[in-house]
């Protein structure tokens, strides 16, 4: 990093480069209704009342994968399916 940017060779037909640092936790898809009352604060890395930062505590039935923060993704999500389909 050099002034604020990224210094890199010449690379050709590369139209945009996204530098992600984070994310904050939402549930727009979830409405009143569901029940669910999901709590995230900006800048946290976890949901509650979901236990294990997967299974909603309230409702069992209710599982979300790929909440957890700081993991290897995708072998992890592969683990967290198992564990709902069991």
């Amino acid at each position: 990093f050099e002034g604020g940017g990224v210094v890199l060779p010449p690379v050709h037909n590369v139209d945009v480069i996204i530098f992600c640092t984070g994310y904050d936790y939402g549930f727009s898809f979830l409405n009143e209704q569901s029940n669910l009352q999901l709590s995230a604060i900006q800048g946290e890395r976890r949901i509650t009342p979901l236990f294990e930062q997967m299974w909603h505590a309230h409702h069992p039935n209710v599982a979300f994968v790929g909440i957890q923060h700081s993991v290897v993704p995708f072998s992890f999500f592969e683990v967290q399916a198992e564990a709902i389909a069991a």
